[in-house]
């Protein structure tokens, strides 16, 4: 005995078609799917829908077909790329076991303190400034 919403799922058929099938052939059943249908009903249904059956383990086994060979392809062009991706490197001198840093001088950037005088010694223009706030309107 299965219940009917795993024989949907099996012969690929919805549930009223299967409801439908069986009341034809005198077999009724609750249109629900957590009914369970006895064994004689579903020998029933795979005369019926035995070929649907057929069709989607068909597809389920292209699909899978598919699916292996475009991963396999992508596998084959990470492994290519990588090859690529190492021969495109310079040979290093050190094996990396040191790092060596060529250029130690720094950029001479101002000082809070420089940036602070600047500010003060610049006039300011005070008769142009706006202040921002709100509106009054009336």
């Amino acid at each position: 005995m299965k219940r009917l919403s795993k024989l949907t799922k099996e012969f690929n058929v919805g549930l009223n078609t299967i409801v439908e099938a069986l009341k034809e052939n005198g077999i009724e059943i609750e249109a629900n799917p957590n009914t369970k249908v006895d064994d004689d009903a579903i020998a029933l249904l795979d005369k019926l829908f035995g070929q649907y059956k057929k069709q989607k383990e068909k597809a389920e086994e292209k699909s899978q077909e598919i699916h292996t060979s475009t991963r396999l392809k992508s596998i084959e062009l990470d492994e290519s790329s990588e090859a690529t991706h190492l021969s495109k490197e310079p040979p290093s001198e050190n094996n990396g076991d040191e790092l060596r840093i060529k250029d130690n001088t720094a950029i001479d950037e101002p000082s809070v303190s420089e940036i602070l005088k600047d500010e003060k010694t610049q006039p300011k223009d005070t008769q142009n400034t706006k202040l921002k706030g709100p509106k009054i309107l009336g």
